[in-house]
């Protein structure tokens, strides 16, 4: 599995910046088309916007210059609960911030929580805190035996396939563990896939 096309959803907030910065590092690794989508809100002053919207395309332009990577940023005049699902559907991984709003033209929780149920393909959050260096590199799995944690882990299969290490926390692990004959490690490659260099797992 591979995530061939890579989509991450820019703004006017600071932490658009490290997402940007996180996709690309993404993208290179997984040799991924990466596309920066920035929706010029209807409700914003269109000067304001154009410079938020150019100065995300100057960090795009020196974050992927000299890798051989394909990268562009498209402008998008419209409501962002409305278009960004809409991209979102024809790529393998959307990635998407949680900042709190700081305007009406923030993405803000409610808009980040509703991609999940909208758009049918997988959402990768970048915390508002803390400081992140690359994304992908290990992997936790939270597993409960249930359709959401299924489904979940099915989605993460290509980051899990590059990852550096996979941690599978498992809850009530017994019931999980008894269905593939009490072994511990056939349930946990199982659940990961049996992909990924190196498999951990906490009780």
């Amino acid at each position: 599995m591979a995530l061939k096309d890579l989509l991450v959803c820019v703004d006017q907030t600071e932490n658009s910046v490290v997402r940007l910065r996180l996709a690309v590092d993404l993208a290179i690794r997984n040799d991924s088309r990466l596309t920066a989508i920035f929706v010029r809100e209807l409700n914003r002053a269109e000067a304001s916007m154009e410079a938020v919207a150019e100065r995300s395309r100057s960090t795009l332009e020196a974050l992927t210059r000299g890798h051989n990577l394909v990268a562009e940023m498209q402008c998008v005049d419209g409501v962002a609960s409305v278009v960004v699902p809409q991209h979102a559907r024809y790529a393998d991984l959307c990635i998407l911030g949680q900042d709190r709003p700081e305007g009406p033209s923030s993405v803000d929780y409610t808009f980040a929580e509703q991609l999940l149920f909208v758009t049918g393909r997988p959402v990768l959050f970048v915390p508002p805190v803390g400081s992140l260096e690359t994304l992908g590199r290990h992997i936790v799995v939270a597993w409960n035996s249930s359709r959401p944690a299924a489904r979940s882990v099915n989605d993460a299969l290509p980051l899990i396939e590059q990852a550096e290490r996979t941690t599978v926390l498992m809850f009530n692990p017994s019931a999980t563990i008894d269905r593939h004959g009490g072994c511990r490690e056939s349930a946990l490659s199982r659940i990961s896939g049996g992909t990924g260099p190196r498999l951990t797992r906490s009780y």
